[in-house]
């Protein structure tokens, strides 16, 4: 009798844990167009998933930017991941270039470019697209005209959704060698400017001038922050870098008139180095940031900081001090017969090169803010990572025949420690976690002086770097804060800060973990989802949730062949 209870006991104990477990389920491979950089899932709603294909395009006009962009091709899948539709666009895009694909208010919408005939203005269209079949839905409409005057050098557009997705927000800049022209808008569902635009000038050189956020309130306020840069010299005076120097937020009201510029500053000789503000519930706003006690250097702590909505006042600061001996943890390399495939010339080349980026530059001054995650009870939580990039150029050998005499280029992206820390309403840190963890992505870039041979310098700027970092949810179950990555299989012990993370070199001898975070007390355990080695290779942050599930693309590229997958990971 008692072993029969025992052995109940223990089923229950094993029914319980498996409930537990999430569900990992891959749909059937899907077919891409030769030359595709990525496939990104941009939204998720009850009806489907619906994706992105992206590939490489060249602009007719070189005046308007760089002479390729990204295209896209719409793809939807149902719930079980089969295949609905897809559509490249090339019958509804005659004429003009693809932008972008936005959802707001429940409505799917693509925007495009052209150049006005006979004219040196630049007009931006929109349409209406149909979710349940993915094609036109009405005719185009013209959103905007910006005329190219004399001596501009560029046109940009900003096309995002709103914080609650019910509008879409629309930045313009008219670049200058001396100054950037910059308007805001709110497009509404019937792709019509919503309100007055608001007109800003920064008697700056572009380049010192970066957009970072755009949020538009539910009363029609919006806030805008940008960061402010400045050029120093580098250690050889023909050499100059853009530094960081302040940010400049600014609360407009729905009718465009400045509400008051905000000054959010540490004081105390605290200086915002880096930030990310996100839109409560409340009407109000929460700023996040790294602090410095230098005007630029390492970081020296963490501030948070309430906006009034209405009035832009600073409602209340709170902060943490922070130092290398809480974050960091040692990385150590993988053992030798992870780096077969990798010369021992390269190899030592890549360690020489991050230790120099190490010595340069504090290790903790590369945390960078990923995410405000909005938490119960007006609290958040704020998730950063330690990131950087390298490259190592090699010679591909001598000679005069084809590709002979060429170099190979890899550029590594490496994410660092996680640190993620919860905050009160009240400003006040209420936990603060780190999990050691060194994932590195890399691309080659083939080039040759007789111009043979593969050259992928166009894909330069899209590192796949989305094998790396990580993809988060919250629990709806019990509030726990999901994190999903790639890692070194030997790194599954690895659960606090201080303990040594082998690098993860090799995404296809990663596992994919899942680390449940435990948003009352920041105690967290982690579990290994799947093996990398015979599936797509996952990418944690080309992710969304919708309800109690995970979705995620994979891809692993071999000569000839990419093989790209979409994955729902099921939380019970």
């Amino acid at each position: 009798m008692k072993f029969l209870l025992s052995l109940l006991v223990f089923i229950c104990t094993w029914l319980a844990v498996d409930a537990q477990t999430p569900r990992v389920t891959w749909g059937e491979p899907i077919k891409v167009k030769k030359g595709s950089t990525e496939l990104d899932i941009i939204h998720v709603d009850k009806s489907g998933i619906f994706l992105q294909e992206n590939h490489i395009v060249v602009r007719r006009m070189a005046f308007l930017g760089p002479p390729s962009k990204v295209s896209g091709t719409l793809i939807k899948l149902d719930k079980n991941m089969d295949e609905v539709y897809r559509n490249s666009f090339d019958k509804e895009l005659k004429g003009k270039e693809f932008e972008c694909l936005i959802f707001a208010n429940n409505k799917m919408f693509l925007f495009a470019t052209a150049v006005k005939k006979g004219t040196n203005a630049l007009e931006l269209f929109g349409t209406e697209l149909d979710k349940t079949s993915g094609e036109q839905k009405g005719e185009w409409k013209t959103i905007m005209t910006v005329k190219s005057t004399e001596g501009a050098r560029d046109i940009l557009f900003s096309i995002r959704p709103n914080p609650d997705s019910t509008a879409i927000a629309l930045a313009t800049a008219v670049e200058y060698a001396d100054r950037a022209e910059f308007s805001l808008s709110l497009i509404n569902d019937k792709l019509t400017l919503a309100g007055k635009t608001l007109e800003v000038n920064y008697a700056v050189d572009p380049k010192e001038f970066v957009l970072e956020e755009m949020l538009y309130a539910p009363d029609g306020s919006v806030l805008v922050v940008n960061k402010m840069m400045e050029y120093r010299e580098g250690k050889k005076k023909k050499n100059k870098f853009l530094d960081f120097k302040e940010y400049d937020i600014r609360l407009f009201d729905k009718d465009g008139k400045m509400i008051s510029q905000v000054n959010v500053d540490g004081g105390d000789s605290r200086h915002i180095i880096q930030s990310k503000v996100v839109l409560k519930k409340d009407g109000n706003y929460t700023l996040g940031a790294f602090y410095s006690k230098q005007k630029k250097g390492s970081i020296h702590g963490l501030l948070f900081v309430t906006i009034d909505g209405k009035t832009g006042a600073v409602l209340n600061k709170g902060g943490q001090e922070i130092s290398n001996a809480m974050l960091v943890a040692n990385a150590e390399e993988g053992d030798d017969d992870e780096e077969e495939e990798e010369s021992r010339k390269e190899a030592k080349e890549r360690r020489r090169l991050e230790k120099l980026q190490e010595d340069d530059d504090n290790i903790s001054s590369r945390y960078k803010i990923k995410d405000i995650l909005s938490l119960e009870n007006g609290s958040f939580m704020l998730m950063a990572e330690q990131y950087h990039t390298y490259s190592v150029t090699n010679m591909n050998g001598g000679g005069t025949g084809m590709g002979m005499g060429g170099t190979t280029t890899t550029t590594y992206s490496v994410h660092g420690n996680l640190l993620f820390v919860k905050v009160s309403a009240e400003n006040s840190v209420e936990w603060m976690q780190m999990l050691p963890k060194k994932q590195v992505s890399e691309i080659a870039r083939n080039s040759s002086p007789q111009g043979y041979g593969l050259n992928m310098s166009i894909f330069i700027n899209r590192i796949p770097a989305t094998h790396g970092s990580v993809g988060t949810m919250i629990n709806p179950n019990n509030g726990n804060i999901l994190i999903f990555f790639n890692d070194n299989p030997k790194n599954s012990g690895v659960t606090s800060a201080g303990q040594k993370a082998k690098v993860m070199s090799k995404v296809a001898k990663s596992d994919c973990f899942m680390l449940e975070v435990n948003q009352a007390t920041g105690n967290y355990k982690r579990k290994m989802l799947f093996t990398n080695d015979d599936i797509p290779d996952a990418m944690p942050s080309m992710g969304s949730q919708i309800g109690n599930t995970y979705y995620m693309t994979g891809k692993r590229m071999r000569i000839g062949k990419t093989l790209i997958a979409v994955a729902k990971i099921t939380i019970k």
